[in-house]
Protein backbone atom coordinates (compact mmCIF):
# COMPACT_ATOMS: atom_id res chain seq x y z
CA UNK A 1 0.00 0.00 0.00
CA UNK A 2 1.85 3.21 -0.84
CA UNK A 3 1.16 6.01 1.69
CA UNK A 4 -0.04 9.34 1.80
CA UNK A 5 2.53 12.05 2.73
CA UNK A 6 0.15 12.84 5.92
CA UNK A 7 0.40 9.36 6.50
CA UNK A 8 4.29 9.37 6.56
CA UNK A 9 4.34 12.11 8.67
CA UNK A 10 2.62 10.95 11.64
CA UNK A 11 4.39 7.37 11.20
CA UNK A 12 7.74 9.44 11.55
CA UNK A 13 6.68 11.71 14.23
CA UNK A 14 5.45 8.75 16.68
CA UNK A 15 8.52 6.77 16.36
CA UNK A 16 11.03 9.28 15.94
CA UNK A 17 14.05 9.71 14.08
CA UNK A 18 17.48 8.05 14.12
CA UNK A 19 20.32 10.36 13.29
CA UNK A 20 23.77 8.88 13.14
CA UNK A 21 26.00 11.00 14.81
CA UNK A 22 28.30 11.65 11.67
CA UNK A 23 25.38 12.54 9.80
CA UNK A 24 24.05 14.54 12.38
CA UNK A 25 27.35 16.64 12.45
CA UNK A 26 27.68 17.11 8.53
CA UNK A 27 24.00 18.09 8.34
CA UNK A 28 23.98 20.82 11.30
CA UNK A 29 27.12 22.42 9.52
CA UNK A 30 25.40 23.02 6.01
CA UNK A 31 21.94 23.06 6.93
CA UNK A 32 19.84 25.17 9.89
CA UNK A 33 17.80 23.36 12.11
CA UNK A 34 19.02 20.16 12.20
CA UNK A 35 19.83 18.42 15.75
CA UNK A 36 19.37 15.32 17.20
CA UNK A 37 17.08 15.86 19.24
CA UNK A 38 15.10 18.33 17.61
CA UNK A 39 15.88 17.63 13.44
CA UNK A 40 13.52 20.05 11.08
CA UNK A 41 13.26 19.13 7.41
CA UNK A 42 10.51 19.45 4.44
CA UNK A 43 9.30 15.26 3.44
CA UNK A 44 8.83 14.85 0.21
CA UNK A 45 9.52 18.61 -1.14
CA UNK A 46 7.81 20.29 0.25
CA UNK A 47 6.15 19.44 3.90
CA UNK A 48 7.92 20.46 6.90
CA UNK A 49 8.55 18.14 9.37
CA UNK A 50 9.61 18.76 12.98
CA UNK A 51 10.56 16.36 15.63
CA UNK A 52 11.10 16.34 19.12
CA UNK A 53 13.73 13.27 19.15
CA UNK A 54 13.47 11.43 22.83
CA UNK A 55 14.46 8.43 24.71
CA UNK A 56 11.20 6.30 22.37
CA UNK A 57 13.60 7.33 18.91
CA UNK A 58 16.18 4.77 20.67
CA UNK A 59 13.75 1.99 18.96
CA UNK A 60 12.41 3.73 15.70
CA UNK A 61 12.41 1.73 12.34
CA UNK A 62 13.74 4.92 10.75
CA UNK A 63 17.08 6.09 10.48
CA UNK A 64 18.14 9.57 8.29
CA UNK A 65 21.13 7.96 6.07
CA UNK A 66 23.21 9.10 2.90
CA UNK A 67 21.22 8.37 -0.54
CA UNK A 68 22.30 9.16 -3.80
CA UNK A 69 23.16 12.48 -3.98
CA UNK A 70 21.34 13.39 -0.97
CA UNK A 71 19.55 12.03 1.68
CA UNK A 72 16.23 9.89 2.66
CA UNK A 73 14.65 8.55 5.61
CA UNK A 74 15.19 4.71 5.44
CA UNK A 75 12.42 1.95 7.37
CA UNK A 76 13.81 -1.28 8.00
CA UNK A 77 16.90 -1.12 5.70
CA UNK A 78 14.65 -0.02 2.63
CA UNK A 79 13.84 3.79 1.42
CA UNK A 80 10.80 5.19 3.07
CA UNK A 81 10.87 9.12 2.08
CA UNK A 82 13.11 11.69 0.35
CA UNK A 83 13.97 14.42 3.36
CA UNK A 84 15.51 17.54 2.34
CA UNK A 85 17.29 20.80 4.30
CA UNK A 86 17.44 24.50 4.32
CA UNK A 87 20.80 25.95 3.73
CA UNK A 88 22.28 27.28 6.52
CA UNK A 89 22.90 30.87 5.95
CA UNK A 90 25.44 33.60 7.08
CA UNK A 91 23.44 34.97 9.70
CA UNK A 92 23.56 32.21 11.74
CA UNK A 93 27.43 33.01 11.95
CA UNK A 94 27.34 36.30 13.01
CA UNK A 95 26.44 38.50 15.93
CA UNK A 96 24.67 41.18 17.16
CA UNK A 97 25.67 44.56 17.66
CA UNK A 98 25.61 43.98 21.38
CA UNK A 99 28.17 40.88 20.80
CA UNK A 100 25.82 38.67 20.91
CA UNK A 101 25.97 35.25 18.91
CA UNK A 102 22.55 35.33 16.38
CA UNK A 103 22.57 31.51 16.34
CA UNK A 104 22.35 31.61 20.46
CA UNK A 105 19.18 33.88 19.69
CA UNK A 106 16.93 32.12 17.35
CA UNK A 107 15.94 27.94 17.49
CA UNK A 108 14.91 26.80 13.99
CA UNK A 109 11.83 24.83 14.59
CA UNK A 110 10.87 24.37 10.95
CA UNK A 111 12.78 24.94 7.46
CA UNK A 112 12.60 29.04 7.45
CA UNK A 113 10.72 29.38 10.62
CA UNK A 114 12.35 30.38 13.92
CA UNK A 115 10.93 30.42 17.27
CA UNK A 116 13.16 32.67 19.77
CA UNK A 117 12.62 31.87 24.02
CA UNK A 118 12.81 35.38 25.35
CA UNK A 119 13.63 33.91 28.64
CA UNK A 120 14.21 30.46 29.54
CA UNK A 121 13.27 30.90 32.58
CA UNK A 122 10.12 30.20 34.51
CA UNK A 123 8.14 30.87 37.61
CA UNK A 124 6.85 27.60 37.93
CA UNK A 125 10.10 25.39 37.37
CA UNK A 126 11.14 23.04 39.73
CA UNK A 127 8.09 21.47 41.51
CA UNK A 128 5.25 23.10 39.62
CA UNK A 129 6.51 23.25 36.23
CA UNK A 130 5.20 21.44 33.17
CA UNK A 131 5.91 17.88 33.41
CA UNK A 132 6.34 17.90 29.29
CA UNK A 133 7.96 21.37 29.44
CA UNK A 134 11.72 21.75 28.83
CA UNK A 135 11.90 25.41 28.28
CA UNK A 136 14.93 25.71 31.66
CA UNK A 137 16.80 23.27 29.21
CA UNK A 138 17.00 25.12 26.44
CA UNK A 139 20.02 26.20 24.55
CA UNK A 140 20.04 29.30 23.90
CA UNK A 141 21.14 33.39 25.78
CA UNK A 142 19.21 32.83 28.77
CA UNK A 143 17.47 36.44 28.07
CA UNK A 144 17.30 38.21 25.02
CA UNK A 145 17.35 41.77 24.50
CA UNK A 146 14.56 43.13 22.11
CA UNK A 147 17.36 44.96 20.08
CA UNK A 148 19.19 42.01 19.97
CA UNK A 149 15.96 39.90 18.94
CA UNK A 150 15.49 42.08 16.22
CA UNK A 151 19.02 42.86 14.57
CA UNK A 152 19.03 38.88 14.73
CA UNK A 153 15.38 38.78 12.92
CA UNK A 154 16.29 41.17 10.55
CA UNK A 155 19.34 39.81 9.40
CA UNK A 156 17.84 36.44 8.85
CA UNK A 157 15.43 37.83 6.89
CA UNK A 158 17.87 39.78 4.61
CA UNK A 159 19.68 36.73 4.00
CA UNK A 160 17.05 34.42 3.43
CA UNK A 161 17.13 32.09 6.55
CA UNK A 162 14.28 33.40 7.55
CA UNK A 163 11.56 33.44 5.27
CA UNK A 164 8.05 33.26 6.56
CA UNK A 165 7.24 34.15 9.87
CA UNK A 166 8.30 34.41 13.63
CA UNK A 167 7.50 32.63 16.79
CA UNK A 168 8.31 34.64 20.36
CA UNK A 169 7.61 33.16 23.92
CA UNK A 170 8.37 33.55 27.08
CA UNK A 171 8.33 31.33 30.28
CA UNK A 172 5.90 32.24 32.74
CA UNK A 173 6.88 35.28 34.74
CA UNK A 174 5.75 36.97 37.83
CA UNK A 175 3.04 40.07 37.32
CA UNK A 176 1.99 39.65 33.77
CA UNK A 177 5.96 40.52 33.32
CA UNK A 178 6.21 38.23 30.20
CA UNK A 179 3.77 40.50 28.11
CA UNK A 180 5.95 43.40 29.00
CA UNK A 181 8.89 41.70 27.39
CA UNK A 182 7.21 40.70 24.11
CA UNK A 183 5.29 43.38 23.50
CA UNK A 184 8.62 45.47 23.44
CA UNK A 185 10.27 42.88 21.16
CA UNK A 186 7.16 42.67 18.90
CA UNK A 187 7.80 46.46 18.23
CA UNK A 188 11.21 46.36 18.05
CA UNK A 189 11.03 43.46 15.21
CA UNK A 190 8.12 45.37 13.38
CA UNK A 191 10.55 48.29 13.37
CA UNK A 192 13.29 47.00 11.54
CA UNK A 193 11.80 44.04 9.01
CA UNK A 194 7.94 43.28 7.76
CA UNK A 195 7.20 39.66 8.99
CA UNK A 196 4.39 38.00 10.86
CA UNK A 197 5.03 37.37 14.16
CA UNK A 198 3.13 35.54 16.71
CA UNK A 199 3.45 35.72 20.40
CA UNK A 200 2.93 32.58 22.97
CA UNK A 201 2.08 32.96 26.75
CA UNK A 202 -0.09 32.05 29.69
CA UNK A 203 -2.91 34.00 29.69
CA UNK A 204 -1.99 37.26 31.81
CA UNK A 205 -3.67 37.90 35.47
CA UNK A 206 -5.08 41.02 34.15
CA UNK A 207 -6.53 40.70 30.84
CA UNK A 208 -6.46 44.01 29.57
CA UNK A 209 -2.77 43.77 29.20
CA UNK A 210 -3.58 41.87 25.91
CA UNK A 211 -3.87 45.00 24.34
CA UNK A 212 -0.02 46.02 24.46
CA UNK A 213 0.57 42.95 21.94
CA UNK A 214 -1.98 44.35 19.58
CA UNK A 215 0.87 45.01 17.04
CA UNK A 216 1.69 41.06 16.99
CA UNK A 217 -0.10 38.77 14.22
CA UNK A 218 -1.68 35.65 15.73
CA UNK A 219 -1.36 34.81 19.57
CA UNK A 220 -1.17 31.64 21.44
CA UNK A 221 -2.71 30.83 24.60
CA UNK A 222 -2.00 27.19 24.81
CA UNK A 223 -4.12 25.05 26.98
CA UNK A 224 -2.08 21.92 26.33
CA UNK A 225 -4.67 19.77 28.53
CA UNK A 226 -8.54 20.09 28.65
CA UNK A 227 -9.38 17.81 31.27
CA UNK A 228 -9.31 19.39 34.73
CA UNK A 229 -7.66 16.66 36.42
CA UNK A 230 -5.07 15.77 33.55
CA UNK A 231 -4.17 19.43 33.87
CA UNK A 232 -3.46 19.15 37.72
CA UNK A 233 -1.25 15.85 36.85
CA UNK A 234 0.41 17.44 33.90
CA UNK A 235 0.53 21.08 34.40
CA UNK A 236 0.59 21.72 38.49
CA UNK A 237 1.72 25.29 38.36
CA UNK A 238 -0.08 26.32 34.91
CA UNK A 239 -3.58 24.64 36.05
CA UNK A 240 -4.34 26.99 38.21
CA UNK A 241 -5.98 28.90 35.15
CA UNK A 242 -8.95 26.83 35.02
CA UNK A 243 -10.38 26.32 31.23
CA UNK A 244 -13.42 29.03 31.90
CA UNK A 245 -10.27 31.88 32.75
CA UNK A 246 -8.50 30.69 29.58
CA UNK A 247 -12.40 31.19 27.50
CA UNK A 248 -12.08 35.01 29.51
CA UNK A 249 -8.74 35.49 27.95
CA UNK A 250 -9.23 34.20 24.33
CA UNK A 251 -12.67 36.58 24.39
CA UNK A 252 -10.15 39.60 25.14
CA UNK A 253 -8.07 38.08 22.26
CA UNK A 254 -10.41 37.85 19.97
CA UNK A 255 -11.70 41.41 20.26
CA UNK A 256 -8.24 42.52 19.75
CA UNK A 257 -6.83 39.74 16.74
CA UNK A 258 -8.38 39.04 13.14
CA UNK A 259 -10.05 35.80 12.72
CA UNK A 260 -7.77 32.54 12.62
CA UNK A 261 -5.30 34.09 14.85
CA UNK A 262 -6.24 33.16 18.03
CA UNK A 263 -4.64 29.87 18.85
CA UNK A 264 -4.24 26.92 21.48
CA UNK A 265 -1.64 24.33 21.57
CA UNK A 266 -3.70 20.71 22.73
CA UNK A 267 -1.11 18.07 23.05
CA UNK A 268 -2.69 14.85 22.42
CA UNK A 269 -1.83 11.41 24.52
CA UNK A 270 -2.38 13.43 27.83
CA UNK A 271 -5.99 12.68 28.32
CA UNK A 272 -8.32 10.58 26.65
CA UNK A 273 -9.03 10.94 23.04
CA UNK A 274 -13.21 11.69 24.01
CA UNK A 275 -11.97 14.68 26.41
CA UNK A 276 -9.25 15.88 23.94
CA UNK A 277 -12.04 15.98 21.28
CA UNK A 278 -14.42 18.03 23.94
CA UNK A 279 -11.30 20.67 24.21
CA UNK A 280 -10.88 20.31 20.66
CA UNK A 281 -14.80 21.80 20.17
CA UNK A 282 -14.75 23.71 23.00
CA UNK A 283 -12.04 25.89 21.59
CA UNK A 284 -13.44 25.79 18.20
CA UNK A 285 -16.84 26.79 18.99
CA UNK A 286 -15.68 30.25 20.62
CA UNK A 287 -13.52 30.92 17.53
CA UNK A 288 -9.77 29.77 18.65
CA UNK A 289 -8.32 27.54 16.53
CA UNK A 290 -7.18 24.22 18.53
CA UNK A 291 -3.33 23.36 17.15
CA UNK A 292 -3.78 19.40 17.44
CA UNK A 293 -0.31 18.07 18.40
CA UNK A 294 0.79 15.28 19.65
CA UNK A 295 2.44 15.03 22.81
CA UNK A 296 6.51 14.72 22.67
CA UNK A 297 8.32 13.21 25.96
CA UNK A 298 11.16 15.45 25.61
CA UNK A 299 14.67 14.66 26.52
CA UNK A 300 15.09 15.92 29.87
CA UNK A 301 11.54 16.58 30.78
CA UNK A 302 9.44 14.53 34.10
CA UNK A 303 7.79 12.37 31.25
CA UNK A 304 11.23 11.72 29.14
CA UNK A 305 10.48 7.53 29.58
CA UNK A 306 7.28 8.13 28.19
CA UNK A 307 6.15 7.23 24.41
CA UNK A 308 4.09 9.65 21.83
CA UNK A 309 0.61 8.75 20.64
CA UNK A 310 0.53 6.22 18.09
CA UNK A 311 0.02 6.66 14.58
CA UNK A 312 -3.35 5.01 14.43
CA UNK A 313 -4.54 7.02 17.33
CA UNK A 314 -3.27 10.44 15.94
CA UNK A 315 -4.79 9.61 12.80
CA UNK A 316 -8.34 9.48 14.23
CA UNK A 317 -7.40 12.06 16.56
CA UNK A 318 -6.61 14.34 13.31
CA UNK A 319 -9.66 13.51 11.22
CA UNK A 320 -12.16 14.27 13.88
CA UNK A 321 -10.11 17.81 14.70
CA UNK A 322 -10.75 18.82 10.83
CA UNK A 323 -14.43 17.92 10.78
CA UNK A 324 -14.91 20.22 14.31
CA UNK A 325 -12.60 23.48 12.93
CA UNK A 326 -14.34 23.19 9.71
CA UNK A 327 -18.22 22.98 11.50
CA UNK A 328 -17.10 26.33 13.23
CA UNK A 329 -15.63 27.87 9.99
CA UNK A 330 -12.25 28.39 11.06
CA UNK A 331 -9.32 27.97 8.97
CA UNK A 332 -5.62 27.11 9.87
CA UNK A 333 -4.12 27.73 6.42
CA UNK A 334 -5.27 31.66 7.09
CA UNK A 335 -3.01 31.88 10.22
CA UNK A 336 -0.41 34.20 9.63
CA UNK A 337 2.63 33.26 12.08
CA UNK A 338 3.06 30.47 14.41
CA UNK A 339 3.12 26.81 14.99
CA UNK A 340 -0.37 26.53 12.91
CA UNK A 341 1.41 28.21 10.34
CA UNK A 342 4.87 26.47 10.68
CA UNK A 343 2.83 22.95 10.59
CA UNK A 344 5.80 20.96 11.02
CA UNK A 345 5.17 19.60 14.51
CA UNK A 346 1.63 18.35 13.82
CA UNK A 347 0.08 16.42 10.63
CA UNK A 348 -3.57 17.92 11.09
CA UNK A 349 -2.64 20.61 7.63
CA UNK A 350 -1.99 17.26 5.73
CA UNK A 351 -4.39 15.48 6.81
CA UNK A 352 -6.64 18.87 5.90
CA UNK A 353 -5.76 18.67 2.80
CA UNK A 354 -6.52 14.92 2.45
CA UNK A 355 -10.44 15.31 3.62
Amino acid sequence: MTLSVADKKILIQSKGLRIPWEVEKELAQRFAGVESDYPSFFLEGSTPVGLLNGFYTEASPFELRRHCKGYAIFCDDEPFAEVSFLPRTPFLDRRTSRGIAMRRIVKMVAPGFPIIYLNTGCMYWGEKQCKFCVVGHIDTEKFKNPEDVAETVEAGVKDGGIKTHVALTSGALPKDKAIDLLAATVKAIKERVDIPVSVNLEPPRDLGKLEMLADADSIYLNMEVYDPAARKRFLPGKSEFSPEYYFRAFKACLDIFEENQVCSVLLAGLESDESYLRGVEALAERGVLPVTTPFYPALLSKLADEKPPSAERMRRIYERSVEIIRAYGLDPFKTKAGFMRGGAIFALKEVWKEM
